[in-house]
């Protein structure tokens, strides 16, 4: 079986409590991404990223 395409699409995801927040910090929405693999046999994979300043983790290097 062989990867034959991919899909990336970015996501922003309101949360359910704008204002929870924690020692470094907090956002009202989380940004990301969607993901989704085909393979030459039919088989598609499904997967998300998130990216999460306080992580140290951009959106830019998440998608890169």
């Amino acid at each position: 079986m062989k990867i034959t395409d991919m899909e990336i699409k970015p996501v922003v995801m309101p949360k359910e409590d704008k204002e929870w927040r924690f020692a470094l910090g907090g956002e009202s929405t989380a940004r990301g991404f969607l993901v989704k693999i085909f393979s030459d046999a039919g088989v598609i994979g499904l997967g998300s990223a998130g990216a999460a300043a306080h992580h140290g983790v951009s959106v830019s290097g998440v998608q890169a």
